[in-house]
């Protein structure tokens, strides 16, 4: 698919995933729409967050189709895959031709086997980095939080100088009104 756009090969991608533009978009830290709405190119901060969420993904093959969607992989169509993983149309793995005399169908099991464990651990790695996100994105709430309680406390140590002063002055103005009017306390 080396004519593809660098679109066609984002949605390549997802549909190998199994997910769709908003799920990567959540997933990968995106405006909602960047899968549909990516260009020729892709910005270098946008790959290095994909690349971080899906390191198995062969960057330089979404960016010019050129060698395997994914590092150190090949790839052969076998039609779909059984056991609860749902239809997808392509095998992923590290195998070797030669089967060592072992019966097609169990080659195939061992294929899809192995696929299942990839598609686990990339979920697991997935799950990961949102974990990650969401722990620095709780960590900077936190830390908002401090720097906004130490702001509204700096406000009202200002606030509360300005009353003690202003309550001076008027302080002042009365004892100068109660002295001009002979007034005894």
């Amino acid at each position: 698919m080396q004519d593809s756009t660098l679109k066609e090969r984002l949605a390549e991608f997802l549909l190998y995933l199994g997910i769709g533009q908003a799920k990567f978009a959540e997933i990968v830290g995106v405006s909602r729409g960047f899968a549909n709405n990516v260009g020729d190119s892709i910005r270098e901060d946008n790959l290095k967050k994909i690349s971080a969420v899906f390191p198995e993904l062969n960057t330089a093959w979404l960016k010019t189709g050129e060698g395997d969607m994914l590092k150190g992989r090949i790839s052969q169509k076998i039609g779909p895959v059984s056991g609860g993983i749902g239809n997808i149309g392509e095998i992923h793995g590290d195998y070797n031709n030669n089967n060592g005399g072992k019966d097609r169908a169990i080659v195939e099991q061992e294929k899809n086997v192995q696929y299942s464990l990839d598609v686990l651990m990339m979920e697991l790695q997935r799950y990961h980095a949102q974990l990650e996100r969401k722990d620095v994105y709780l960590r900077e709430l936190i830390e908002a939080g401090y720097k906004r309680d130490a702001e509204n406390a700096r406000r009202i140590d200002e606030l509360l100088s300005v009353i003690t002063e202003q309550h001076r002055a008027a302080q002042a103005r009365t004892d100068k009104l109660i002295d001009l009017l002979g007034v005894k306390k």
